[in-house]
């Protein structure tokens, strides 16, 4: 045998007393008697070459082993429990090994009509149902095959509103996001969202490329500076922190700025605060 039942709830209780050492050697015991299955031979010398002891207290264990679980009868060591458990095993064993010969274990038969007189046709000798491909899906109203709807074209560049290496870079930007061509509906709706932001299809994409974005909302830019959120939301704190250095607008020009002038302001302005 290659697998025995391990009773973990009836080892445990049986062998709670044992120490690591003896609980090693009748580990090995039981392994070499389930995998030879036969008695272990009745000398002691011949179970600790088994069970590979060398040391006096491991000989000592085997011998201990032995004595408690095993019984001398015929010149071998037996033990019982394990005994009656491959007697249980073996007759499990021959029967699967004779239901292998017979081709194993019948089939329950499946319950579907064949619409036969005789169910086992010399054209199918076998008695399989013939697998069938469905390709299309048949309306449920009409009977008609009804073709995949076909996927929306990429629109074309709108000649006269954006010149072509704006709108070539908005593509680049779309793709490097992984976003499909914009179809003809995208399209009016990212127009129709400049409009509300009073910017033209030209101006709105070339906004679009600098911010990296593949889309747009109006919503997005505040009515007053023409700011995104996050912009105006950085300029407010940095207005708050020192107002002499923060810019009225994103991209409006401004003097040169002294360096040591940006550190006496925000060092006047700490001890403002403080």
């Amino acid at each position: 045998m290659n697998f025995w039942p391990r009773f973990i709830s009836d080892i445990t209780h049986a062998t709670a007393h044992l120490t690591l050492e003896e609980m090693g050697a009748y580990d090995r015991l039981l392994d070499h008697f389930y995998e030879t299955e036969k008695n272990l031979p009745g000398s002691i010398e011949a179970c600790c070459r088994i069970v590979r002891a060398n040391t006096k207290s491991e000989r000592a264990a085997v011998s201990k082993i032995l004595s408690e679980f095993f019984t001398e009868e015929d010149g071998c060591f037996v033990q019982h429990r394990a005994s009656a458990e491959l007697v249980i095993a073996t007759k499990k064993i021959k029967a699967a090994r004779e239901n292998g010969k017979l081709g194993g274990r019948k089939k329950e038969p499946t319950g579907l009509p064949t619409g036969l007189a005789n169910e086992n046709p010399s054209g199918n000798p076998l008695g399989k149902l013939p697998r069938v491909r469905v390709k299309t899906i048949p309306s449920l109203r009409s009977g008609i095959e009804t073709p995949p709807p076909a996927a929306a074209a990429p629109v074309v560049r709108p000649d006269g509103e954006v010149t072509e290496r704006v709108w070539l870079d908005w593509l680049a930007v779309r793709k490097a996001k992984k976003h499909p061509m914009p179809t003809e509906t995208a399209l009016k709706g990212i127009r129709r969202e400049f409009q509300k932001a009073g910017m033209s299809l030209q101006t709105g994409l070339e906004m679009c490329c600098a911010q990296s974005w593949s889309g747009f909302k109006a919503s997005w830019l505040d009515k007053d500076t023409g700011e995104t959120t996050y912009q105006k939301s950085m300029r407010e704190r940095m207005e708050e922190f020192s107002p002499s250095i923060a810019a009225k607008r994103p991209g409006a020009s401004e003097k040169r700025i002294d360096p040591m002038e940006v550190l006496d302001g925000i060092i006047a302005e700490q001890k403002r605060i403080a």
